[in-house]
């Protein structure tokens, strides 16, 4: 994939997410497909997240480009598993509720 795709790839992750968490209900926890590679999509800047986002399974922290930063994606490391990815979900619903979070499986290709 070029860098040209995987903006694009990212913009379109990003828009979903945000999409897909303005329709989601309050809930306790957020829901993780059981295979992947995931994406976590945020919806908020980076700003008190970096406990959750300093993690060994993440891979690469984006953030919106408006200031303050208004969304984070995260994408995992190839190994990450299933329960890497609930344990930095459940961090960063513990910051920001799980209203604003959004688990996404992406494409590997």
């Amino acid at each position: 994939m070029n860098r040209t795709h995987g903006i694009a790839a990212l913009a379109v992750v990003l828009v979903l997410g945000a999409a897909a968490t303005a329709l989601v209900p309050d809930r306790e926890g957020v829901d993780v497909p059981d295979e992947g590679p995931w994406t976590i999509a945020v919806a908020t800047g980076f700003h008190d997240l970096d406990d959750c986002l300093d993690d060994e399974a993440v891979a690469v922290v984006t953030s919106s480009a408006d200031l303050p930063s208004t969304r984070t994606a995260l994408t995992f490391v190839e190994s990450a598993t299933r329960s890497d990815v609930e344990r930095v979900a459940s961090c960063l619903t513990g910051r920001v509720g799980a209203d604003a979070v959004i688990v996404l499986t992406t494409d590997a290709g």
